[in-house]
């Protein structure tokens, strides 16, 4: 499966894959602001600290996600998910 590469660089909002606590995928311009959109989306966690944050990898953001909420679509991938994204946000999950 071939994914359309997202150029960062030229991404409309320079928005890159952040990982928070191993769990939640966001849509962000940096590390700060992926933690507070963590925080604004999980108020009762507020033991997440800036180093619970980490830019995904290229391996990352190219590994197929299934989306339980429509299970007949083919999965897609975070770097795909991404292409997509408008604004700074949630953008997927591993629970």
């Amino acid at each position: 499966m071939t994914s359309a590469a997202v150029d960062i660089d030229t991404h409309p909002l320079g928005l890159k894959a952040f990982i928070v606590c191993d769990l939640d995928w966001y849509a962000a311009t940096s590390p700060e602001n992926a933690l507070a959109l963590h925080n604004e989306s999980v108020p009762d966690d507020s033991a997440t600290v800036e180093h619970d944050v980490r830019e995904a990898s290229d391996h990352e953001l190219d590994m197929p996600w299934f989306n339980r909420d429509e299970p007949g679509e083919p999965p897609a991938s975070a770097r795909q998910l991404l292409a997509k994204v408008t604004i700074p946000g949630w953008l997927t999950g591993t629970e």
